[in-house]
C-alpha cells in the first residue's frame, strides 16, 4: 500500500485518502481529503458573505439566460398533443438513467448550474405537457 504524509495534520495515510492533483509530482494533493474538507468548510464560513454575493451576482446574470433556454425548448409545444401553453409544458427525460438533474431544479437554483449544463440536460429531454407527461410515466402513452 502506497502512503503519503498530509502536510496539514502530519499523519501518514494511504494515497486513496488524498484527492488526485496533476500539479504535484506524485499526482496527489498535499492535504488529505478530511483536512481539505475541513479547510474548505472553515474558508467558506470565514468568507460566506463573499460567496453568497458571488452566487447572487451569477444568478442575476444567468437566470434570464437559463429561462431563455427553457423557453426555446418549449417553443414547439408538447410533442404528443401539441399543447402550447408554456406553464403546462415540462421536460421529460427520454432515458431516465441519463438524467443528472431535474430541469426545474436547474431553473430555480440557476446559480449552481451553468448554461452549458442546462443545454446538455435539455438535449436529453423531450417537451411534453403535464397531462401527456403523466400518461407517459403511467405507461398509457409511448413516445416514438
Amino acid at each position: 500500500m502506497i502512503t503519503k504524509r498530509c502536510t496539514r495534520c502530519c499523519k501518514r495515510k494511504a494515497v486513496s485518502a488524498f484527492h488526485k492533483n496533476k500539479r504535484w509530482a506524485d499526482g496527489y494533493d498535499y492535504w488529505c481529503k478530511s483536512c481539505r474538507a475541513a479547510y474548505s468548510k472553515e474558508h467558506y464560513q470565514r468568507n460566506k458573505k463573499m460567496y453568497v454575493a458571488k452566487a447572487r451576482r451569477w444568478g442575476v446574470k444567468n437566470r434570464p439566460l437559463v429561462k431563455q433556454l427553457v423557453d426555446t425548448f418549449k417553443k414547439d409545444g408538447c410533442k404528443i398533443c401539441g399543447e402550447m401553453t408554456a406553464c403546462c409544458l415540462q421536460a421529460h427525460h427520454r432515458d431516465a438513467s441519463e438524467k443528472t438533474e431535474s430541469i426545474g431544479n436547474m431553473i430555480s437554483d440557476s446559480h449552481s448550474f451553468g448554461t452549458t449544463r442546462v443545454i446538455a440536460e435539455l438535449a436529453k429531454c423531450v417537451c411534453l405537457c403535464a397531462n401527456c407527461h403523466c400518461k407517459v410515466h403511467a405507461g398509457l402513452v409511448t413516445l416514438l
